[in-house]
């Protein structure tokens, strides 16, 4: 699938709250991985989507696009809302 699913950047165009939607999406993968006990390589074979790419999300460099969400959560065997968990807050 390669990298096709990712949203090129410029960290300092982003507003604060997709800030912080990638880092809340990034740490949420981490616990998903830890608890699945996968690693990125696995992950990445379960998906189809590039280490490189998981690693970005991971260390919060790039926003996944929906269809890279949907591919994480079906190869961690998680709800999608489990990896975009907001703990209630709106997004603007």
């Amino acid at each position: 699938m390669g990298n096709y699913f990712l949203k090129e950047i410029d960290t300092e165009e982003l507003s604060m709250t997709e800030l912080e939607w990638m880092e809340m999406f990034g740490d949420n993968l981490v616990y998903m991985l830890d608890k699945h006990c996968l690693s990125q390589k696995e992950l990445a074979e379960k998906t189809g989507i590039s280490e490189t790419s998981i690693s970005n999300y991971i260390n919060k460099r790039k926003i996944p696009g929906m269809k890279a969400i949907i591919n994480i959560a079906y190869g961690l065997d998680c709800s999608v809302s489990e990896l975009i968990e907001f703990c209630g807050d709106k997004i603007e």
